[in-house]
């Protein structure tokens, strides 16, 4: 991605694809799950997601649940 007057900034489409937003959310923290990094992250990335779109409290509270089938997911394609 290029940008005027800034470097270029690589994106990583690998986990990219139609899905259920909190999805996307829940695979883009999930590098940070279980660190102090985590929540100001999360605060953070559902500010600017609430800047654009809708994100409903009740939606906000299935986080975690998809957090873990992310995990769940990302194990078996690992063969853990």
């Amino acid at each position: 991605l290029r940008r005027d007057g800034a470097p270029p900034v690589l994106i990583d489409f690998d986990d990219c694809g139609w899905s259920w937003y909190l999805w996307e959310l829940a695979v883009v923290l999930a590098p940070f799950d279980g660190t102090d990094a985590f929540a100001p992250r999360r605060d953070a990335l559902v500010d600017g997601y609430r800047s654009r779109w809708v994100l409903s409290d009740e939606d906000l509270a299935e986080l975690k649940t998809v957090r873990d089938a992310v995990d769940y997911v990302y194990d078996r394609i690992a063969g853990r």
